[in-house]
């Protein structure tokens, strides 16, 4: 009863002080937005109720236009955000702030666009705090200035309830397995492409150490969670029920817990529905290929299952029509599905027809082995190696062929 009675006195001596700063009729409801213990300048600037008719704050576009370089229709929008903002001083202090710790303009455009009210923040008690926890974790300079623009909020969350909590989860992941790095930069730089990619899932460091814990439990572990935070994030912070069921699936198509190739399994699965692995699988069994063939191809190379339909359909027709392979040599070695067809394989074909029809070659190679040999190798392997003449002639025809193709 006494803080219902309480509620209802600070009401109503509320009601004067609002009305007074912000213009209130005090027969209204209390506006959902004034705080009362800000001060009457921040409730001002804060508030993101517009003016009468929705006029743009014309100090603020200027400011934004001028400073920032915004073009002038974004710089009206955000202006129309904040249209009691009457000076320009703390966007001011935040961009020299920003400038100082070596963000570009880019960098600092891109931050405001995305989160406007970041100008306004306190840059003591709300920015530095935060830009001190980053530089502890090697984030300086560019990095910084990367990961703030890309998830400005970063800088606005709560330092101790939401970005501690979630960024510690993952450096744990990563500290398991920090003896396998090269030296502490390949280490920061890890940390940083990770905490870019990290908007999806910061805050819910409960759901993240309990997926965690879970793929552990199914043999997921060490540099197998990196490379999950690395490609997919976002795996990692879905309800641990749907992950359950992409590891059911992996499981069903071939894939046996504690294999290093289960992460990849799963990543390719959380790519794509039961629906668009299904028609992939009859594209497959089109060709020819069994069902359980079909699963073995995927538990090989997981990654022909992210590739199109129509990516994966003319690459069959390609080694099995043209290349003239047997089935059986796609199944044991279905990464060749993943090769660039235009990029790649084509001109290689090309080219080793040439050197077959001027009998240049003593015997057939084997097209799955120059399939696999890098850009370098298959040039020096097979074109440099001839007299000067037979030389510079193929390495042109392989060069039309390559732009041709692409």
């Amino acid at each position: 009863m006494l803080k219902v009675k309480f509620a209802v006195q600070s009401r109503f001596l509320l009601v004067p002080y609002i009305s007074r700063i912000c213009r209130w009729d005090s027969c209204k409801p209390l506006p959902f937005f004034i705080n009362p213990f800000f001060t009457e300048s921040q409730n001002r600037a804060y508030t993101s109720t517009p003016q009468p008719n929705n006029s743009a704050n014309i100090l603020l576009v200027d400011y934004l236009t001028n400073s920032i370089k915004l073009p002038n229709t974004e710089a009206v929008a955000i202006s129309k955000r904040f249209p009691r903002v009457s000076s320009v001083e703390k966007p001011e202090a935040v961009v020299r702030f920003f400038k100082s710790l070596g963000f570009s303009d880019a960098q600092i455009q891109l931050s405001v666009k995305r989160q406007p009210g970041i100008l306004f923040a306190d840059i003591e008690k709300t920015i530095k705090p935060k830009v001190a926890f980053y530089q502890e974790l090697g984030l300086c300079g560019p990095h910084l200035g990367t990961m703030v623009s890309k998830n400005p909020f970063l800088l606005a969350s709560s330092l101790s309830k939401t970005i501690k909590p979630g960024i510690e989860v993952i450096k744990e992941v990563l500290e398991s397995e920090k003896s396998n790095y090269d030296n502490n930069n390949n280490f920061k730089a890890l940390m940083f492409r990770i905490l870019s990619r990290y908007a999806f899932v910061i805050g819910k460091d409960s759901v993240l150490r309990s997926n965690i814990a879970y793929l552990r439990r199914c043999g997921v572990v060490g540099s197998q969670l990196i490379t999950m935070l690395k490609c997919e994030p976002r795996l990692l912070s879905i309800p641990e029920e749907e992950l359950r069921n992409l590891v059911s699936r992996a499981t069903e198509v071939g894939f046996l817990m504690g294999s290093r190739m289960l992460v990849y399994g799963i990543l390719a699965l959380y790519g794509n529905t039961p629906e668009t692995i299904d028609r992939k699988s009859k594209l497959l069994r089109s060709f020819g290929f069994s069902q359980d063939e079909s699963n073995e191809m995927f538990v090989k190379s997981p990654p022909i299952f992210k590739t199109s339909e129509a990516k994966l359909r003319r690459g069959i027709e390609f080694f099995l029509q043209t290349v003239m392979l047997d089935k059986s040599v796609l199944v044991g070695t279905p990464a060749l599905l993943d090769f660039s067809l235009e990029k790649r394989m084509i001109p290689r074909y090309k080219i080793l027809e040439v050197m077959k029809s001027r009998g240049l070659l003593e015997k057939d190679p084997s097209f799955v082995t120059v399939a696999f040999l890098t850009d370098k190798k298959f040039v020096e392997k097979y074109i440099l190696r001839f007299g000067n003449d037979d030389a510079k002639e193929l390495l042109l025809a392989y060069e039309n062929h390559l732009l041709q193709e692409s």
